[in-house]
């Protein structure tokens, strides 16, 4: 993959274009508390667009994984 379809949002989260999945951004996030990645799909084919919902879904999946290690220290 050419590093152009490489964009980095910050040590813990990247987004990429996977053309072999019609073209759409796809996120690769580091959640504290939990090993290795988790990938999700953005469904956007504009990088601005992506962009943002990866934030949210970074967000959102940083949230519930907070949640499941308070639950299991209770």
């Amino acid at each position: 993959m050419p590093s152009s379809d490489v964009i980095t949002l910050s040590p813990r989260l990247k987004l990429y274009k996977r053309d072999d999945r019609g073209g759409v951004y796809h996120l690769r996030a580091r959640l504290k508390g939990r090993n290795g990645y988790v990938f999700r799909s953005t469904d956007e084919g504009d990088a601005k667009k992506a962009t943002e919902l990866a934030w949210e879904i970074f967000y959102k999946l940083q949230s519930q994984q907070d949640q499941e290690i308070g639950r299991a220290h209770v």
